[in-house]
């Protein structure tokens, strides 16, 4: 996905799906699961979560696979499939849709979703 910006967090705590040793290495979507607003800025580590977002308030809980806590979205933050190979991380798929996209291709290939 092209032009998409994504995070990448280290939450300190283990996260589903999470990878590193501590299992706590997570990477999801800026754009926010209901209108595509805007996240940037809004990590708020103490709490392992992200939001609200800029537009509708919503917020996800970044070490339950980006699952809403509160606000209008209905899906929960799409969140990037990690591997770790020789200490450098790749992103490898998505779980969910990313706001403005009709699937998950790249370049015309199917990309890992669950």
């Amino acid at each position: 996905m092209e032009k998409h910006s994504n995070f990448l967090v280290k939450l300190g705590a283990k996260a589903s799906d999470g990878v590193g040793s501590a299992q706590d290495i997570v990477a999801f979507s800026y754009a926010c699961s209901h209108m595509g607003c805007p996240l940037v800025g809004r990590y708020r580590a103490e709490h392992k979560m992200v939001g609200p977002c800029t537009c509708h308030f919503s917020t996800f809980d970044l070490a339950k696979n980006g699952t809403l806590i509160i606000g209008q979205a209905t899906q929960s933050l799409p969140q990037m499939i990690l591997e770790l190979d020789a200490g450098a991380i790749f992103a490898t798929g998505v779980t969910g849709l990313v706001y403005g996209y009709r699937d998950n291709l790249d370049g015309g290939t199917a990309v890992a979703v669950r």
